[in-house]
């Protein structure tokens, strides 16, 4: 599954899959196994400081994106 990462970055997918794996635990269809996995590859391939950075755009957007809902509904009279 994580062949293509290398011995080492590989290692730590698989180790934060299973992570993964047990938090969930039990059966899971294959969709999330699919996520999981991304998930698990994602983390293997950035550092851990550039989550934070990540975490803090995603934020920005979500606040723009109510900033401008928020206009939207005051230019229609409070109607969506």
């Amino acid at each position: 599954m994580f062949a293509d990462l290398g011995v080492a970055l590989g290692a730590v997918a698989r180790a934060q899959f299973a992570f993964y794996l047990g938090r969930w635990g039990g059966r899971m269809p294959g969709w999330r196994r699919a996520i999981l996995a991304g998930r698990a590859r994602a983390y293997a391939l950035r550092p851990a400081a550039s989550w934070s950075k990540w975490g803090r755009s995603m934020h920005a957007k979500r606040g723009g994106l109510a900033r401008q809902r928020q206009r939207r509904e005051a230019a229609n009279g409070g109607k969506s």
